[in-house]
This record gives C-alpha cells, structure tokens and sequence, in this order.
C-alpha cells in the first residue's frame, strides 16, 4: 500500500479516538451520572474546639435546593451521637462533650441518605465524610461565685458567705470556709444558691485578710472540686459604727403634701453609696445624691389617714478605716432605722349665712357707738358655726371704703390736714386785728346826753356822724378819716 493512501486511514482513525475521549467525559461529567455525592453537602462542627461538657453542634446543609436529606448520623471517636434531626435540606446533630473524653486532635465521622426532585437529575444515593474536632483539656477555673456579705467586720459580727453557679450546667453539692485558721462548713442550699453565715473569730487578726474557701460540683456527669480565695477586712474592736442624720422636712402635712427625706453623714469619713425607703411598705422614689448628703422627695398620698405614719430607711457606705500605723482601707457596711412623718386633718371651709351679720357689743368706754362684726376669712367658720374650728386663722375686721381709701392715700390726707389747719390759723389771726364791720351802713348808736361818742373804723371808710340837739332838727356831718399808721384814736369836733 502506498504511503499516500495510508495518511487518509491513520487521520481518520485519530478522530474517532478523540471523539470518544469527549463522549466519555461529558457522560462522566453529566449530573447524577458518578457525580462526587459529598461535594453535594456542607457539613460543618461548631464550635471546632470544646472541653468536656460543653454543647456541640454538627450541621449538614444541601447545597442545592432540589435535595432532600432522609437521614443523617455521626460518631465521635467510634461512639455514636445522639440523633440527626431537621427536614429538608439542613439537619444537626446535637451533643455534649462526655467527661471522659481525652484532649486530642480528632475527627467526627459523619454519613447521610438523600433524594432529588426527579427533574433536577441529581439522583437518591448515600454519603458519608469526616469533619475535624479538637477536644480541650478540662477548664481549671472555678465554674462558682463566691460573695462575702459584708466585706468587713469586727470580731463577733455576723457574715454570710454565698456561694451561686456561673452556669446553669454546674450544680453546687458541699461547700466550705477557712478563716483564722477555723474551717467552716454549716452549708445551705437555696435553689442553685448556697449560703454558709458565720461569726469572725477572735483568733482573726485586725487588717486586711482573705478567706479561703472550697466548692464541690457536678458539670455534666462529671464531679470537680474548686477552690479560692476572697477578701475579707478585720476592723478593730473599738471601731464605731458610723453615725448618720435622717431627718423629714417637714415633719407634719396634709395629704398630697411634698416632704424630703434627708440623709446625712456625721463623720467626714463616711460616704453615702445608696439609700432607699418605704412608707408603710410602699417603696418611695429613688434616693438621689453624692458624698454624705442623700435625699428622697416624695409627695403623700391623698388617701393616707390623719396620724403619724412610719417610714422605714436603708442605706450603704464606705468609710475610710485606720488599720495598721498610717495604712488606710476603705470598708463599706449598711445601715437602717425608722423615722416618721405626721398627716394633719384637711382644712374645713365653712360658708357664712346670707345677709349682712352684725354682733352686738354694746357702747365702749366713754359711749362708742357699737362696731359691725368682722368678716370670717376662708378656713375659719362663722361664730358657733362649729365648737372645734381646726386651727381657724385671725379673723380681720372688714373696712369701709372710706378708710380703706385714706389708708391707701394716707400722704396726702397728711397734706390736706396741714393745709386746712394753716388756713384756719391764717383766719384766726387776721379777725383779731381787725374790728368787725357794721351789716348796714345806716346804723346809728343814740349816745346818753351830755356823753362821748367813740367810733372805730379802718382808713378809708367814710363814717357819718350824727349831732343831736335837745331840740328836734338833726345835724349830720361826714367825716373822712386821714391815713395813719399806727391806728390812734382821734377826737371829731363839729364844723359849721
């Protein structure tokens, strides 16, 4: 055969063998047809590290909405795990560390069944995987609280220590106390709390100490014991208690009154952290304030009976303590007491009958006539109206306008006054200097026979002077009388 009839056959025989290599691989590439399963799923631990007794979850989620999971598992070293619930696409498996379990880098070994929508040619096939997981060596800290209340005292004083779970999960069994050398461990239990209350003792040392203590609990299936230390200040013996000033302002009022309820500190020493009260065991408003000065406003409720009414007070503080030579420690402690507050009967207003009022009273000393009666002003009744008037105020008299006014112009009644008594002076004095005149200027006076007639009259004026005779013809002359300073008496002769 000759080369240029063979070059045909051998390129032909190329393309088909390539040919086939893409038909393989498309149909080994085509869904549901020896598709990888697990790259189908997400399968995640959270968290990827615990200690023993804590919660983990192993979740499994469908990558495509078409899938359907029918179940699911896993194991944590060879031992199974509780149940793979869910619906869907997204299953979980929950479970807790066990107690026994070793710290170590492991795996959890998980598999799973599924299905598809039969359009979206995904298939039903199972598959399983491995996800890694890391168990931590158990937690040395102390899973409990422990809380001295209060912090400080004096040989002989009342203690209690509380001793409360940080999580649901731990479950307190015994507990005990370590003081001056004298272990206690008289413990009650309250739900999840436990209480252990004691005396310092006197082979406490003064200054600041701490107090050991212990704790036995269960987390999970596994029993631990903790152990620690809290402070704990010794006071000395002689230490007074710090003294305060509660006082009400003010101490007595009606109903829907304000009144403040004052706390002060007597020593500059002592600070005031907090305060409350109760007015017969209704709480009142916060107490507000700094330093040693603290008060609480509040209003008293218009349906509080007349009568003294207790109120009961707390506070807290802190003081600065002289332990040892010059070394100082702040101690805080509380304190309580009751005071009171007294309520006063309401104010009763009486109305006065209509129409004037008068009270007969009879003349005054040197025959006065008799006065109308005064007016009651509001919150006190009537004369007889009521024979226990509550604290009535002083009645003023009522007046008329008249005085009313003059006392409202009282400046310049004053002034009038003072003006009509000058003119009445200026009157007075003028009449004396001079005589009074004649009503009419025809007057005559008939003077006794063989007598002097004596006239008076000012400069100026024209007088007439009449002579008589024995006979019966008159004669008259008129005189004028001349300007003369001073006034003097002047003799009249006749003239013919």
């Amino acid at each position: 055969m000759s080369e240029r009839r063979t070059r045909p056959a051998g390129w032909l025989r190329s393309v088909c063998r390539a040919a086939a290599v893409l038909v393989l691989a498309g149909l080994l590439g085509a869904p549901g047809a020896g598709a990888r399963s697990d790259s189908l799923f997400t399968v995640s631990v959270t968290p990827a590290a615990a200690t023993p007794g804590d919660d983990v979850t192993v979740s499994f989620t469908a990558r495509d909405e078409n899938l359907v999971i029918l179940s699911c598992g896993a194991a944590l070293d060879s031992q199974s795990l509780p149940d793979c619930t869910g619906s869907g696409g997204a299953w979980s498996v929950h479970f807790t560390v066990p107690a026994d379990a070793k710290p170590a880098t492991t795996t959890i070994g998980w598999w799973l069944r599924y299905t598809s929508d039969p359009d979206s040619q995904l298939g039903a096939d199972s598959t399983k995987g491995t996800v890694d997981f890391t168990v931590l060596p158990p937690v040395d800290q102390p899973q409990v609280s422990v809380v001295l209340d209060p912090v400080s005292g004096r040989v002989g004083d009342d203690v209690t220590a509380r001793f409360s779970p940080i999580d649901p999960k731990t479950t307190i069994t015994t507990c005990s106390l370590l003081i001056a050398g004298i272990t206690l461990s008289d413990c009650t239990t309250t739900g999840m709390d436990w209480s252990l209350p004691f005396t310092v003792p006197g082979s406490a040392d003064v200054g600041s100490s701490t107090v050991e203590w212990s704790v036995v609990y269960e987390r999970g299936e596994q029993k631990r014991k903790a152990r620690g230390t809290t402070p704990f200040t010794v006071l000395p013996p002689d230490a007074p208690p710090p003294r305060f000033t509660v006082s009400v302002s003010p101490d007595s009022t009606r109903a829907d009154g304000t009144v403040t309820l004052r706390f002060t500190a007597n020593d500059d020493t002592v600070g005031i952290t907090g305060c409350s009260a109760q007015l017969e065991g209704v709480p009142l408003p916060g107490c507000v304030g700094s330093g040693g000065v603290w008060s609480i406003r509040f209003t008293v409720p218009k349906d509080v009976t007349v009568g003294p009414h207790p109120i009961a007070w707390q506070l807290t503080y802190t003081r600065e303590t002289l332990i040892l030579d010059s070394t100082k420690d702040a101690v805080s402690g509380e304190t309580k007491g009751e005071v009171s507050v007294s309520v006063l009967p309401p104010v009763t207003t009486s109305t006065p009958p209509s129409g004037p009022s008068t009270t007969s009273a009879g003349p005054a000393q040197g025959g006065s006539p008799t006065q109308p009666s005064s007016t009651v002003t509001s919150g006190a009744g009537p004369t007889g109206a009521s024979p226990e008037p509550v604290e009535p105020p002083v009645a003023e008299p009522t007046e008329t306008a008249l005085i009313d006014w003059v006392r409202q112009h009282s400046d310049l009644g004053l002034l009038l006054t003072l003006v009509a008594l000058a003119a009445l002076a200026g009157i007075v004095l003028g009449s004396r200097g001079r005589p009074a005149r004649h009503a009419s200027p025809d007057r005559s006076d008939e003077p006794p026979l063989g007598g002097q007639v004596r006239a008076v009259a000012h400069p100026g004026l024209l007088p007439a002077l009449v002579l008589h005779d024995t006979g019966s013809d008159h004669r008259s002359r008129t005189v004028r009388l001349a300007a003369q300073y001073p006034p003097a008496s002047s003799h009249l002769k006749e003239v013919t």
